[in-house]
């Protein structure tokens, strides 16, 4: 198996089961439409393309690929074990629509087999080097359709600045030994630990160096391998890379993190108003990173701007939305829409009882006199906020045992909590309503996985939750996200 020395990149632990819902199919393309961008996501319904290059375990790839049975997803990563892992769970799951290749960028970029509507890249482009860098924006080149959608997700300058010199101090001590990385991690704990404790005896003050102290004891050693003892760690400028996205013919479209697509809500009016004169969106997104202070970014390109009003692309979209609280302290949370409050309560209300569409959203508006333009903003001002979430469009009460994507969900959420119970950890569950994943902890994951065995039936199985050590609020929470049935 290829080892850190040969490649740079941690290979001897898995890396842990991370779903990222911001890399799915329809919240890219409400990113796309509240850019007011058109895009292949446009057809999501009738099937598309898809590629996560460096997979890692394939938890995000399972989990789009149940809930969009209609569409064909491919993960990539060299690493064998993740591979493994992946294929074991689809195949167990039933699948038939995921697929997982073990291969290096290089080899990616070389293959012939199919191209794609969208490429993701999570965690990968500030954990390799200019070598590997290249062999991506080439990969993007030859294998991204026209019109194609690419996520791509990285830490980014200058938010990170403060924290080189500990990382520095973490890849020497991990550099100085040929202990697995499982060791490496414990005794980087103990040396930044140590480290922080004669700081303070110094009488000197680091909150970045007290912020990497409670983060590495809370965090897995998989996780801080992964992160941080890579022999490559390429922190970057935005304006950087959308430089080296140019050369694969991308233009930017917007962050996947959708409350920074309103940096008039974080950053100082002034400095807005200064931003906004200026003349290219590189420069625009660089001066909105340096005034946020921003560390990480998820950003999606598209090959072949093609624009479009956003209200068309609402109302042609393929996503929906839904209220996981109707108790909710509107107010100040729709910003410039303030003056829409009662119409948001209402909307709230309407979503909190049935999966709704945009047409279905103008309905209610038109009803309660809100114009188009209004309706739109608060719409955005209540998904940017976490009040409304992005759904995949399954209406309530479908039944999962005549359902496709609910078999292979159920299947796929029983697996995910088999395995969590057996490690005593927090399970990520998938949702065919939402696009969020559900966390549940250790002790929830445990009680539900009692319930749950892998060989039964989850419908019976959730009919007698009177055994179950669960609040049935709960309970109830995870029967209307078709998480159980």
């Amino acid at each position: 198996m290829l080892d850190v020395h040969q490649t740079g990149y941690t290979t001897d632990l898995e890396y842990e089961c991370r779903i990222c819902a911001e890399m799915d199919p329809h919240y890219l393309a409400y990113v796309c439409a509240i850019r007011g961008v058109d895009s292949v996501l446009a057809r999501l319904a009738d099937g598309i393309d898809y590629c996560d290059l460096g997979c890692g375990s394939g938890d995000s790839v399972l989990a789009m690929a149940a809930a969009h049975p209609s569409s064909r997803f491919t993960g990539i990563d060299f690493n064998p074990a993740h591979i493994a892992r992946a294929q074991a769970i689809a195949r167990r799951a039933g699948l038939t629509n995921a697929r997982f290749v073990e291969c290096s960028f290089g080899d990616f970029a070389s293959r012939s087999d199919t191209t794609f509507d969208v490429i993701a890249l999570h965690g990968v482009y500030s954990w390799v080097g200019a070598e590997q860098r290249n062999e991506i924006v080439a990969s993007l080149s030859a294998k991204l359709r026209s019109g194609g959608i690419v996520y791509v997700s990285y830490n980014v300058l200058p938010g990170w600045l403060s924290m080189l010199p500990l990382r520095q101090i973490m890849i020497e001590l991990a550099r100085q030994t040929e202990l697995p990385s499982s060791q490496k991690v414990a005794h980087v704990r103990k040396f930044i630990r140590e480290f922080a404790e004669i700081e303070r005896a110094c009488g000197y003050s680091s909150r970045h160096l007290d912020d990497l102290c409670m983060s590495l004891e809370k965090t897995s050693a998989n996780y801080i391998a992964h992160e941080y003892l890579n022999r490559d760690w390429y922190p970057a400028f935005s304006n950087e890379v959308a430089r080296d996205l140019h050369r694969a013919k991308l233009s930017f479209v917007g962050e996947a993190t959708v409350a920074r697509n309103y940096p008039e809500t974080f950053v100082p009016t002034p400095m807005i108003e200064f931003i906004e004169r200026q003349s290219t969106p590189e420069l625009q997104q660089l001066l909105i990173d340096i005034s946020s202070g921003a560390t990480f970014r998820r950003d999606v390109f598209v090959r072949g701007m093609r624009r479009s009003p956003v209200r068309h692309l609402f109302e042609s979209a393929p996503f929906s939305f839904l209220a996981l609280d109707r108790n909710l302290d509107i107010g100040e949370s729709l910003g410039n829409a303030t003056s829409f409050v009662s119409f948001a309560g209402l909307l709230i209300e309407h979503a909190f009882s049935n999966v709704v569409n945009f047409v279905d959203v103008l309905s209610l508006a038109a009803q309660n006199g809100v114009a188009t333009e209004d309706c739109s903003r608060v719409v955005q001002a209540l998904v940017a906020r976490g009040m409304l979430q992005i759904g995949h469009g399954a209406a309530f009460g479908a039944s999962e045992a005549t359902s496709t994507e609910g078999k292979s969900m159920s299947a796929l959420n029983c697996l995910r909590l088999q395995e969590a119970a057996m490690k005593g950890s927090d399970a990520l569950l998938c949702s065919n309503v939402v696009v969020k994943p559900v966390q549940l902890s250790a002790a929830n994951a445990q009680a539900l996985a009692n319930r749950f065995p892998v060989s039964d039936s989850p419908s019976a199985a959730a009919r007698n939750t009177d055994s179950v050590d669960l609040k049935r609020e709960f309970v109830r929470k995870l029967s209307r996200l078709r998480i159980i049935e």
